[in-house]
């Protein structure tokens, strides 16, 4: 063949290629939209398991953590069984093919609509994703499959019932970390101490920020003086917001956010123990069951509404000056968390 005609001819075959290739467009997921959500099913013993895609998706829902409200997602839906009685349920996005830094959220209805339940970005680790929370019979959960800032990619969802728990959350202080002197009003100084909290329980403990299933904290400082300890100070409670995945008391099962997993510990500065808009009343709690009202600013009847966090020394742990300058008293700081799925569970 003539050298020129050849060399024309592969021209045409290459252009009539480019051409094809660029008229393919990767085709949308079939779950790109909540409508067209799959249905997963989760046994009652093990894991369920499935890959998916956010690539070439659109948004079609929100989220409230991970910058990701409108990012590309995609959905699935579990509906649980009449008679599975109320459980909790875990779903992560790691390992397999995941390869992006993902967002995982679940709601109570399609898209925008609904309450957000649950909502997580890295918790699982390395850029994985993982929520726990209760599912109850005949209701439906809609999970959304999501991306930090808008990325997209591959993933490995999956979905399992934990272990039914023996002991239920037990959640303690594993460690006090540190302090803050925020000040002196009068004659009153004003202090708060950091926490390190950890679950050495076998059932996760439910640490949700906007009600009233998460922990409260309380803070207290004591003199030791000629054989005698005595209570010389005191805060309001903190009231927690999220939890992160740390091993300070053993192996964290990296259940984070909405929860502290079993074997989990989750650190709070003493700059946030004593932020005065975290710090709610003691007397709206109650001890034994770890109930309170909330939204604890504005609590209904017959609570009382809270005073304004006067400056400096508000709602902080209190101590008058006279109280810490005794030669040769040692004082000892002591933090307590108190939430209601651990006080209240029955094995």
């Amino acid at each position: 063949m003539n050298p020129t005609i050849l060399s024309s001819y592969k021209a045409s075959i290459s252009c009539v290629l480019l051409a094809a290739c660029a008229g393919v467009a990767m085709a949308q997921p079939a779950n790109d939209g909540c409508a067209g959500a799959i249905a997963i099913n989760v046994p009652t013993v093990g894991n369920f398991t499935t890959n998916g895609t956010t690539l070439a998706s659109t948004n079609n829902g929100t989220a409230s953590c991970a910058s990701a409200a409108a990012s590309p997602d995609v959905w699935y839906t579990y509906t649980h069984p009449a008679d599975g009685g109320t459980r909790q349920l875990s779903i992560t996005l790691a390992g397999g093919q995941t390869n992006y830094d993902t967002a995982l959220s679940v709601r109570t209805a399609c898209g925008t609509g609904g309450t957000e339940l649950a909502c997580d970005d890295d918790a699982g680790g390395n850029l994985a994703s993982a929520v726990t929370f209760n599912v109850s019979p005949s209701v439906t959960y809609y999970i959304r499959v999501a991306g930090y800032n808008n990325a997209t990619g591959n993933f490995t969802l999956t979905a399992s019932f934990p272990a039914p728990a023996v002991n239920g959350p037990d959640v303690i202080v594993g460690d006090v970390t540190d302090g803050t002197n925020w000040g002196a009003v009068g004659g009153i100084i004003a202090y708060s101490l950091g926490t390190s909290s950890c679950n050495i329980g076998d059932a996760d403990v439910l640490w949700q920020a906007n009600n009233n299933l998460h922990p409260v904290i309380g803070q207290n400082i004591y003199r030791i003086e000629n054989n005698r300890m005595e209570l010389i100070g005191a805060s309001w409670l903190k009231h927690g917001f999220t939890a992160l995945t740390q091993n300070l008391c053993g192996t964290c099962n990296g259940h984070g956010g909405p929860v502290l997993g079993v074997g989990c510990s989750d650190p709070y500065t003493s700059g946030l123990n004593g932020n005065q808009g975290g710090l709610g009343p003691r007397s709206h709690i109650t001890a034994t069951t770890g109930y309170y009202p909330y939204p604890f600013t504005t609590p209904p009847a017959p609570y009382q509404t809270p005073p304004a966090a006067a400056a400096t020394i508000g709602r902080r742990l209190q101590i008058q000056s006279t109280e810490i300058s005794h030669a040769g008293a040692t004082y000892v700081g002591e933090c307590q968390y108190i939430t209601a799925d651990d006080a209240s569970f029955v094995a």
